[in-house]
This record gives C-alpha cells, structure tokens and sequence, in this order.
C-alpha cells in the first residue's frame, strides 16, 4: 500500500468529531498546556502557539485540527509516529512534523525542545481541502505525516503569520490568505497538487470584489467572505484574485487602508490614533507598521513632509 493511500486519517477523524474538542482547548486541558509560552489566534480556525518541552514521554491524545509543528531546537534525537508509522531521527532547526486531525501522536523526545505550531480547525478547513483535492482524503498528506520534512518558503509563511497574528487589524483575511499557501505548499510537498482553475476573475466578479473592499476597507473582511460574493471557494478565488489584480486581498486591502489614510493625514488634523481607528487598526502600533511597510515612512512623519509641500 502506498504511503499516500493509508487509511488511518479516516478512521481516526470520525473517531474524534463525536468529541467536539477544540484544538486550544486541547492544548489547555492536557499536559501540552503546562509547556505553551506564547499563544495567538490566527483567524478562523486558525491557532498559533510556542512552547518550550522538556526531553521525554510528549505522547498525547488527539485533536480536532490538523497540525503543524515546527521544530525551533537543533539536533532533537527523537522517536515518534505522527501517523505514517514509528520512526527514530534527529530533528534539526526548521524542520516540520504534521499530525492529522484524530490522531493519537506518540512522540519520545530525548533532548528539550522549543517548538512553534500552526494548528487547522478539521471543521473549516474540510470543505477547503475537499474542493482543492477532490479525490483525497483531505487531511491525508501521505508522506509528510512520516518522520520530520523540510520545506522551503513554508517556514517564511508562518514567520509572517506569526507576526501579524499580533496586530488587530491585519485580521482574518492575512491569516486564512496564509493558511491556503501553507496547505497549498503541503499539498505540493506530498505531490498531491491542488486542483488549479485557470485564468483570473471575471470582469463581473472582479468589479463586484473591488467595490465591496473600498466599501468595507476598515472591517475585519475574511477570505471566505469575499470568495462568496463571486460564488468560488476560499482557495481558487484567492488564486484568481491574485493572477487579476496581481495581488493578494490582504495586499488590496493594505494598499486602500494606506490610501485611505493618507487622505485623512493630508486632509485634517486627526490625532495619528484615530486615523488608525478609521482604517481599521485598533493600535497606532499596528497602523504604524503597516504604514511603513507601504510607504518606508511613519504616518507622522508623511503628515510633516506633506505639510511642508513635499
């Protein structure tokens, strides 16, 4: 039987659902919680942590998400099964494990570990799977759920969620835009390729879209929100969107905030605070980011340099 066509994901999943528990609160009720650090929420679905694990017996029980780990120690000797079978290696820095939803994962760690994990709530993401890989069982990954696997780009993705996971205001549209390209690099490290819908969006769809952003800059807006007003799931329309417009939603949306914003700088002498509220950051910490980040200024200091004429 080959690697990718085990059955476990299906039997363990249906086990599980009957529980109804949630990844955090997995992670709070059990021996994992003792060991967290730092915890995020990351969107809908979306749980981010870091923890700090001593060497031994970290075999738990499982949850309801897929789940995404990342090894932030080097030279971790360890014996685990992470659902493709027991295996014996060393972990190096950078390296990721991935445990699907059910599964029950037995991990031996002869050394302390930090560890950072992204975990995928089975219920959101079902659908998601489904639609991007029609003949899969969507939260079989075949061979990366064997041993630890490196995979470059996906460790600067969820540096990046990480991150902005902090700032209210980069909301749920950064984070679930990230979590479709970490599940599509997964798909792809596994070689289960993801379904691609060709070409962009229609013009309808395209107008449609673009309306309700400028309409709605400074709402929390979710990926599956806007994929619904043109009737495509979350996946493909983030696809088509990008090839239309050539960038993400989050990006579109980060760029009408800094227009936006430029024009109440230029415009009035709101404090720098409420012009964040107004575009849609609860912090002037978080709007000041973003706003560098677009311009390679602070808000404060584009207000001088415009004020003068510049």
């Amino acid at each position: 039987m080959a690697r990718h066509d085990i059955p476990w994901p299906r039997l363990a999943l249906g086990a599980l659902m009957g529980t109804g528990l949630k990844f955090d609160e997995w992670m709070r009720s059990g021996r994992p919680g003792s060991y967290v650090t730092e915890r995020k929420s990351g969107g809908d679905g979306i749980k981010l942590f870091e923890c700090a694990q001593p060497a031994g017996d970290l075999s738990d029980r499982g949850s309801n998400s897929l789940v995404l780990v990342q090894l932030r120690s080097d030279h971790v000797p360890q014996r685990s099964n992470f659902g493709g079978g027991r295996r014996e290696f060393v972990g190096t820095h950078g390296q990721f494990s991935l445990v699907p939803p059910g599964f029950a994962s037995e991990i031996q760690v002869f050394a302390a570990q930090r560890i950072r994990i992204v975990s995928f709530d089975a219920a959101c993401f079902r659908g998601i799977l489904q639609d991007a890989r029609p003949r899969r069982q969507p939260f079989d990954f075949g061979p990366l759920h064997v041993g630890a696997f490196s995979l470059p780009h996906l460790g600067a993705v969820i540096e990046r969620m990480w991150a902005e996971a902090a700032d209210a205001g980069a909301g749920r549209l950064l984070a679930q835009g990230a979590a479709m390209q970490i599940l599509a690099l997964l798909a792809r490290a596994a070689q289960q390729e993801a379904v691609m819908v060709r070409g962009g969006l229609a013009p309808w769809a395209e107008r449609r879209v673009r309306e309700f952003l400028e309409a709605h800059y400074a709402s929390d807006i979710s990926l599956t929100e806007l994929a619904a007003l043109v009737g495509l799931s979350p996946f493909h329309f983030l696809r088509m969107f990008k090839q239309t417009t050539g960038v993400t939603p989050y990006a579109y949306l980060r760029a009408l905030r800094v227009e936006r914003a430029q024009r109440l700088l230029a415009a009035s002498n709101l404090p720098v605070t409420e012009v964040a509220a107004r575009v849609g950051y609860e912090t002037p910490q978080a709007f000041a980011r973003m706003f560098r980040v677009e311009t390679g200024t602070s808000p404060s200091h584009w207000r001088r340099l415009h004020d003068r004429g510049d």
